[in-house]
C-alpha cells in the first residue's frame, strides 16, 4: 500500500466525468471513483500537481483533510481544529473559508464557517504565537467546508483560480463561457453524442436563452480548445491570471 497517496476530489461538470477519468490514467493515476460532477482519486502531491497543470475537463482539485460526524458546530469547530494546518500554510499567509451543506441540520451556514475559522485562527494562535489573516477576494489558501445531514469534510483547494480559466482573455462578459466545456470538440468517437450537443448550442444559441455575445464566442473555443488539445499544449501555460500555490 502505497502510504504517500493522499485523498483528492475533482469537481468536474456533467457528463465530463469519464474523460477526466482518462485524464488520471494518462497520468498513472489508477486509484479513482467517479460519482456525479465529480471524481475522488488517490495521488501524491507530485501526481496532483500533474493534474492541476493538464487535466482539460476539471474545474478545481481538492485535498481531502478532515472528515467526521456532527451534531453541532462546537463539533465542526473541533474537527478543523484538530487537523495540522502548518503542514501547508503559515500564519503569514491569508485565507478564506467556503462552505457548502446539502440536508444539514444547522441553521446558519454564515456561523458554521465562521466557526471554522476561529478553529483555524486558534490552531495558529496555540501552536504559533500569531494566527493568519482571512483574505475574501485573493487568499493565498482556500479551505472548502461541505456538510451533510451526519458528516463533515473539510478540503485543501490546490487549484487557485478555477481550472476553466486558460488565461486567453484579459476581460470578460456578463455570462462567461467556462473554457473546459468547449473541449467537447477533442471529444473520442464514443462521446459525439455530446459534442453534437454543444455544437447544436453554438449553431442554435436561441434554444438556450444565452446571450448572445458566448454564442458568438463558442465556436471560436472550440476551434482554440481542439488546436491547443492536438497541439499537446498545456491548457493554461503562461496564463497570467494564476497565482503560485503557497505549499511549502
Amino acid at each position: 500500500m502505497n502510504t504517500l497517496l493522499k485523498p483528492f476530489y475533482a469537481v468536474v461538470p456533467l457528463s465530463l466525468e469519464e474523460l477526466f477519468a482518462e485524464e488520471l490514467k494518462k497520468l498513472g493515476i489508477e486509484k479513482f471513483r467517479l460519482e456525479k460532477g465529480g471524481c475522488w482519486f488517490g495521488a501524491e502531491m507530485s501526481q496532483m500537481m500533474q493534474v492541476n497543470l493538464w487535466t482539460r475537463y476539471a474545474s478545481r482539485i481538492l485535498l481531502k483533510v478532515a472528515e467526521g460526524p456532527y451534531r453541532t458546530e462546537e463539533d465542526i469547530y473541533k474537527l478543523a481544529k484538530s487537523f495540522r494546518w502548518e503542514q501547508y500554510f503559515t500564519p503569514k499567509n491569508t485565507f478564506k473559508i467556503e462552505l457548502s451543506s446539502r440536508r444539514s441540520p444547522l441553521k446558519s451556514v454564515a456561523f458554521t464557517a465562521l466557526r471554522v475559522k476561529d478553529a483555524v485562527c486558534d490552531y495558529f494562535r496555540e501552536t504559533d504565537g500569531q494566527r493568519p489573516d482571512v483574505e475574501k477576494h485573493d487568499p493565498d489558501i482556500r479551505i472548502y467546508v461541505h456538510l451533510t445531514d451526519k458528516s463533515c469534510i473539510i478540503y485543501l483547494d490546490t487549484s487557485g483560480e478555477s481550472l476553466f480559466k486558460r488565461g486567453w482573455r484579459e476581460a470578460k462578459g456578463e455570462a462567461p463561457l467556462k473554457e473546459n466545456l468547449p473541449v467537447f470538440s477533442d471529444l473520442p468517437a464514443g462521446h459525439r453524442t455530446n459534442r453534437c450537443r454543444i455544437l447544436s448550442a453554438a449553431r442554435a444559441p436561441s434554444s438556450l436563452k444565452l446571450p448572445r455575445s458566448p454564442a458568438i464566442w463558442l465556436p471560436g473555443l472550440i476551434a482554440a480548445s481542439a488546436l491547443s488539445a492536438s497541439a499537446d499544449l498545456i491548457p493554461r501555460l503562461g496564463s497570467a491570471s494564476r497565482k503560485k500555490l503557497v505549499w511549502r
